[in-house]
């Protein structure tokens, strides 16, 4: 079985690069990692416990647990009849997709469809899609635990709660990126290893992928699993700790260079300086307050430039933290913690030499201060030990200790009772309880920036235009909840003085909804008056006309310096008002 699965892997290795760079030249088998990506490939088929495949980003964890199912099609033995790779953010989507599709095209096997199914399509399989299904873990935990399934009849309270939890448990299910769903509540880890758990004792073979994920974070998983490692030893990078705020002089434009920073605002500013300086046609950006297309056009043009090997400057927040598989020469980046900085260090030097440059920064945010303050130190005391695999597990452990954990998981342990509640009324075969889960300490609203009259827009406009917005809950809007067909709803904390607010009220006159579908491609909108920002939770789209936003988007995303600045103004100038007509008075 090891030399079929061997030339399965290479294969498949060498379709993807030669994909990327639209030549097989240069494509190598690095003997010692092939070997242990047959190693984990043949543990991953034979194994009846969760496999945690643990491995730097670039270092062929992709091949390792993709080779398993496509091996049936090989030997024409089962294991799986269904596939599903799990991300944690949509951005990991796309080009997870275009490249599973290269894998199955490299084989000739036409019959193994693939297919997505996330939040962000106008049309929902409920992960009845593809022979390969890509979707993100909300869609996929959110369907086991029956809150995201198909109802069929408008008005009639019925629907196939328990079809999504038989698909999954005869299935072969890849969680990716598995450390992506921590969040500064640990909600997201103690639910996933519930789940993770439930799916295993009911015969779904699982593979945890990870590149950082810390012991406190496997806890949770109170299963039996098995680590395995795919990497031993360093990476080809330079790593550099820098006392310093990062400057556009700082960065090179020659070579194909990326620069991460921790804030949109942030991220826009060093843009449009490095923009200047190294050319219009040489610097791109990505954040999550831009336009799906944008987004989406800014990376195939940094694509095109990794192969014409023509240089320029990609700038980007979390947002390019995961999702380009592309080689950057350089990168330069704000401190953030470890594991952030781990992902964002596996973007240089993963098919040559590379060098990073951290930079500190004045504010921890939107970061807990004491994983920034500890990774701080750490790079403070040698950064060159970022590129040592064994040193960064166990530096990953030091940041992420115990009394950490406690500290972050005590600020959700009120979101973890109700989902515990929820999970304890919940079985197979009856509605749901009468509650509302949530996988994270957040909320999320769509604005679909389209090309529309308002009366009508078709879906490829409305997912072309789509940007998510992500709102804190607490307990308190637990507590406050609003009662709707008898169900607790969640509501999502802080709005009015989020970037959604401040956006929605300088177009307010401008919003629709989606009502219906007029055909296969157009959906009927409706124009909707949101006078309280709270009341934008029960849609579950807005969406505004492209040419209503043309003060506030530019190449660069929402403009959400001026937005900030334009309603603080606002509130500014009424005050001031109100204050003289008291005097007047």
């Amino acid at each position: 079985m090891s030399g079929d699965l061997r030339d399965l892997i290479i294969k498949l290795s060498e379709a993807w690069h030669r994909e990327r760079s639209d030549v097989a030249v240069g494509f190598k088998v690095d003997e010692e990692r092939l070997r242990r990506q047959v190693e984990v490939a043949e543990e991953v088929m034979k194994s009846e416990d969760v496999i945690v495949l643990k491995a730097p980003t670039g270092f062929g964890k992709t091949e390792a647990w993709m080779a398993p199912f496509l091996y049936q099609w090989e030997i024409g033995e089962w294991f799986a009849p269904r596939m599903y790779i799990v991300e944690p953010v949509h951005a990991l989507l796309r080009q997870m997709r275009d490249r599973v599709w290269v894998y199955v095209s490299a084989l000739g096997r036409g019959s193994i469809t693939v297919d997505e199914d996330h939040g962000e399509l106008l049309r929902p399989t409920y992960l009845y899609s593809g022979v390969i299904t890509l979707t993100t873990v909300d869609s996929l935990i959110y369907g086991y635990l029956a809150q995201r399934v198909y109802k069929p009849w408008k008005g009639v309270k019925k629907g196939y709660y328990t079809f999504p939890a038989g698909l999954l448990a005869t299935s072969y299910i890849v969680f990716d990126e598995a450390h992506l769903i921590q969040d500064d509540a640990y909600l997201g880890p103690r639910i996933f290893g519930k789940v993770i758990c439930d799916l295993a004792s009911a015969g779904a073979k699982i593979v945890v992928s990870t590149a950082t994920v810390s012991s406190a974070f496997l806890k949770y998983m109170d299963c039996g699993y098995r680590e395995l490692d795919l990497l031993q030893g360093r990476r080809n990078v330079e790593v550099v700790w820098r006392e310093k705020k990062i400057d556009p002089s700082d960065v090179d434009c020659g070579g194909l260079s990326l620069v991460i920073v921790n804030t949109i605002p942030r991220a826009r500013e060093l843009y449009k300086q490095i923009r200047r300086r190294c050319g219009e046609d040489k610097a791109w950006i990505i954040h999550s307050l831009m336009r799906r297309r944008e987004r989406e056009k800014a990376l195939e043009m940094v694509k095109e430039a990794a192969k014409r090997r023509n240089g320029g400057v990609l700038v980007g927040t979390q947002a390019v933290e995961v999702g380009i598989d592309l080689d950057f020469d350089v990168l330069y980046t704000e401190a953030s913690p470890l594991d952030s900085l781990v992902q964002r260090i596996g973007r240089v030097g993963r098919r040559g030499a590379g060098r990073a440059y951290i930079f500190d920064v004045e504010s921890e945010a939107p970061y807990i201060k004491e994983l920034v303050n500890a990774t701080r130190e750490l790079l403070r005391e040698d950064a060159a030990r970022l590129a040592d695999w064994q040193w960064v597990k166990l530096a990953i452990e030091e940041v992420y200790n115990e009394d950490v954990v406690k500290l972050l998981a005590s600020r959700g342990d009120e979101l973890y009772g109700e989902a515990l509640a929820y999970l304890s009324e919940l079985s197979l075969f009856s509605y749901p309880p009468k509650r509302e889960l949530r996988l994270r300490p957040s909320c999320y609203v769509v604005v679909s920036i389209a090309e529309t009259d308002g009366k009508a827009a078709s879906r490829s406009s409305l997912e072309d235009g789509m940007i998510k917005f992500s709102l804190p809950v607490s307990m308190r809007s637990i507590l406050r909840g609003a009662k709707k067909d008898d169900m607790i709803k969640l509501s999502c904390e802080d709005l009015e003085n989020s970037d959604l607010c401040r956006f929605v009220k300088l177009i307010k006159d401008n919003i629709y909804v989606p009502v219906r579908s007029l055909d296969n491609d157009k959906m009927e909108l409706r124009q909707v008056h949101i006078e309280d920002c709270r009341s934008v939770e029960r849609y579950s789209m807005l969406v505004v006309p492209r040419s209503a936003v043309f003060d506030y988007y530019d190449e660069a995303g929402l403009k959400v310096e001026l937005i900030r600045g334009t309603v603080a103004g606002k509130k500014k100038s009424t005050t001031a008002r109100r204050r003289k007509s008291k005097k007047v008075a």
